[in-house]
């Protein structure tokens, strides 16, 4: 299926992290998420290697929903976010690896996510949430 709405969690790449997640013990999913985040910061020659660029936005998009900060997001309450979800304080110490895991995404890899879109209005929504994301991130962080 692809990509099936602009947001960030709207495509099989990112469904298929969150699916992971959702059947992990709670517990364990922040290590998961921090893997991710982690791996991106230390060699952004992962994207495209080993992580795809919606697996971030997946991550990211756990981390600002799992905060009460991240309440306004209009995907969080996606049955798959909701699924993933970890702890606030999880969510609290990992947002800044979030912020520079997703900075390092958008500018490594973000031209053909921002111009991959069909239409202008999905381009504007995609944009938009990708806005909304990082401001929480930062306001968490």
């Amino acid at each position: 299926m692809g990509t099936w709405g602009p947001q960030p969690t709207q495509n099989d790449s990112a469904m298929d992290f969150l699916d992971e997640l959702a059947e992990m013990e709670p517990g364990l999913r922040p290590a998961k998420i921090q893997e991710v985040l982690r791996s991106v910061i230390r060699d952004p020659q992962v994207l495209g290697r080993t992580l795809v660029p919606e697996e971030v936005l997946a991550a990211a998009s756990v981390v600002a929903s799992s905060h009460p900060s991240g309440s306004s997001l209009t995907w969080t309450a996606d049955q798959a976010i909701m699924s993933a979800l970890i702890s606030e304080e999880a969510a609290s110490a990992m947002a800044g690896d979030a912020v520079r895991a997703l900075d390092i995404t958008m500018s490594e890899q973000g031209s053909w996510w921002r111009e991959s879109w069909v239409t202008d209005d999905d381009r504007r929504i995609a944009e938009t949430s990708l806005d909304e994301l990082h401001c929480v991130l930062i306001s968490v962080g």
